[in-house]
């Protein structure tokens, strides 16, 4: 930008989100390019750390008992975590963020969580999806804060074609062009297992378009899953007196991860803590098998030889996604199951 190049129309990857995230970047290029890097590695590191340690205070206590975290957190959902350290995506400090935000919810200031929600989205507008939590978190909804952060969001937006005019142009632009999504192990989601299951094998690993069909199945699964889980809240609003406000967290999670249309692998540690709470609940034999079936499938790009990944290419593909639709079934007969115990 600063050379009067832009950065929607140069050469390579385009940069894809709006224009005013582009000050956020603007320290790396007073370094050399080895220099910005080893700070972006260590600053993704510390992301982490400061993750872990919000997890295990405010959410997720970590003693001895749960010593299985750490295994399951290594290689949880395809090994989502090292996917989003080693791409150098900038989700991981959205995790962080978004995490603090919902530590702020939890002490009752809802504006402060609005206000950082709407801050986080102007990079990944998708999780705005997550002011539904002013909703539902607690059994009073929250409707002014509501409504300042999704003002708050579109103000901020809105400032992106104030000051960026042309640059604002280009970038609706390379949005237009993610319109043609990419199905496979770079986007395990929803949309794109639908897509797969009425394309070729061939299209696989390349962007396709959406067929009619996939989107009207689309459609319908969100639509069906939005009630099945509004029941399930419901239900669990009715029949529990002394509620977990985590627990709808958590819920909510799980819901963005199975509804999503576009999800790339680094947005999968979002559900890693969720998936870590239902495993808990129920009885041992009950939680193993889940838990392998999240962690043990090899890679679907994985030159480690599996009957299972050549047989039925396009589960293993879409592991991460399916074991998403597990846990959100979990979730569902844990907050309508009385006492919620999965028995």
């Amino acid at each position: 930008m600063q050379s009067g190049v832009n950065p929607y129309t140069a050469s390579g990857w385009p940069y894809v989100y709006p224009p005013l995230t582009l000050y956020l970047f603007w320290p790396f290029t007073k370094l050399s390019v080895h220099a910005a890097l080893a700070v972006w590695m260590a600053l993704k590191l510390g992301a982490i750390g400061a993750l872990l340690r919000l997890w295990h205070k405010r959410f997720f206590p970590l003693d001895a008992r749960r010593a299985f975290f750490l295994f399951f957190l290594t290689l949880a959902f395809n090994g989502a975590l090292f996917y989003d350290l080693a791409s150098g995506n900038i989700a991981g400090f959205q995790h962080v963020a978004l995490w603090f935000a919902f530590a702020f919810l939890l002490n009752g200031q809802g504006l402060i969580f609005g206000l950082i929600l709407a801050l986080i989205a102007q990079v990944k507008m998708d999780l705005m999806f997550f002011v539904l939590a002013l909703l539902v978190v607690n059994r009073v909804p929250r409707w002014r804060d509501f409504g300042y952060s999704l003002g708050f969001f579109f103000v901020l937006y809105g400032l992106n074609k104030v000051f960026f005019p042309e640059y604002f142009h280009t970038y609706q632009a390379v949005l237009h062009a993610l319109a043609t999504y990419n199905s496979g192990v770079n986007n395990p989601s929803s949309l794109a297992f639908l897509i797969d299951l009425f394309q070729s094998p061939r299209h696989w690993y390349r962007p396709v378009q959406i067929p009619d069909w996939s989107f009207f199945f689309y459609g319908l699964g969100v639509v069906s899953v939005l009630m099945v889980s509004a029941r399930a809240y419901k239900s669990y609003r009715l029949q529990t007196k002394d509620d977990d406000p985590r627990v709808v967290i958590y819920f909510l999670c799980i819901i963005f991860g199975l509804i999503n249309p576009r999800i790339p692998p680094y947005l999968y540690p979002l559900m890693i803590l969720p998936t870590l709470f239902i495993l808990e609940q129920g009885r041992m034999q009950r939680r193993w098998p889940l838990a392998l079936f999240l962690i043990a499938m090899p890679r679907a790009d994985s030159s480690f030889p599996s009957p299972i990944a050549v047989t039925f290419h396009v589960i293993t593909v879409y592991w991460q996604w399916l074991g998403l639709v597990l846990i959100w079934w979990a979730y569902c007969r844990y907050l309508r199951t009385p006492n919620n115990a999965l028995a």
